[in-house]
């Protein structure tokens, strides 16, 4: 079983992820992840120092961002 089913399965009842546990999942570093959160790309709350995301915020993200392999390509030509 894969890293990203692993923290979901671990999790049954939570509503929030951590920074690196969400890294993980979305396959980004953690620096990455830093930047989406400053430049408020992704939703994400603070608790003092500390960065949580609502699970079900970041599948609607997820879902919200999805692209077609024939837009991708599109646009990489594009560019």
């Amino acid at each position: 079983m894969n890293e990203q089913k692993l923290i979901f399965k671990s999790m049954p009842e939570a509503e929030y992820i951590n920074l690196s546990e969400l890294a993980i999942y979305l396959h980004i570093g953690r620096s990455k992840l830093y930047a989406m959160v400053k430049n408020n790309e992704i939703p994400s709350y603070r608790i003092g120092k500390r960065l949580i995301f609502k699970i079900s915020e970041v599948k609607e993200f997820v879902n919200s961002n999805k692209t077609s392999n024939k837009n991708r390509i599109n646009s990489d030509e594009n560019e």
